[in-house]
């Protein structure tokens, strides 16, 4: 479903973990990278009948750990191209994005509204 699609970094919860432990996780492992203040940002539910997809995405938002060094890297090459910075408001078409990212776009999620942060997500 996601294949070939703009996404952020994620996957399933393990049993007993956290939302918070699994954004930290799943960060690591297909990015290299750690993060710091990692909170709830949305929940997204996608459905797409024709493909009997459907799926409650939990968006957790959080910030690179500028303690540690490097930039993210591509971990999981067998599942993705690579990851890159991009602005928020510079993501490709809703018909290029991973369904559970298009349906933040839908939903008017904006990430920064309320963060000192960098305006940008990694891809």
């Amino acid at each position: 479903m996601g294949k070939g699609k703009y996404q952020l970094p994620g996957g399933h919860l393990e049993f007993g973990e956290t939302w918070v432990e699994c954004a930290h996780r799943e960060v690591l492992e297909e990015a290299g990278v750690r993060l710091v203040n990692v909170r709830f940002a949305s929940v997204v539910n996608s459905i797409k009948l024709e493909e009997q997809y459907h799926y409650v995405t939990i968006i957790m938002q959080g910030e690179l750990d500028r303690e540690q060094p490097g930039e993210p890297e591509n971990l999981e090459p067998e599942k993705n191209e690579g990851w890159t910075w991009t602005q928020w408001d510079r993501f490709p078409p809703e018909e290029q994005l991973f369904l559970p990212l298009a349906g933040l776009r839908q939903q008017g999620f904006q990430p920064f509204r309320n963060s000192v942060s960098h305006p940008e997500a990694l891809l």
